[in-house]
């Protein structure tokens, strides 16, 4: 199973949330909500250093 990016598995084979991913996605929806564009957002994180998820 492929768990979804702000999220992770425990030792005991629970999901829980990964909290500083989980303050990336409250910054991105923040920043959406705020009027910034899609390709914005993507230039956002990108000059921040958050790299892109790839599967």
């Amino acid at each position: 199973m492929k768990i979804p990016y702000g999220f992770a598995v425990d030792n005991d084979g629970k999901v829980t949330i990964d909290q500083a991913q989980a303050q990336v996605i409250q910054m991105i929806f923040r920043e959406y909500l705020n009027g910034n564009s899609l390709g914005g957002l993507a230039r956002m994180l990108e000059s921040r250093g958050i790299p892109a998820i790839r599967e």
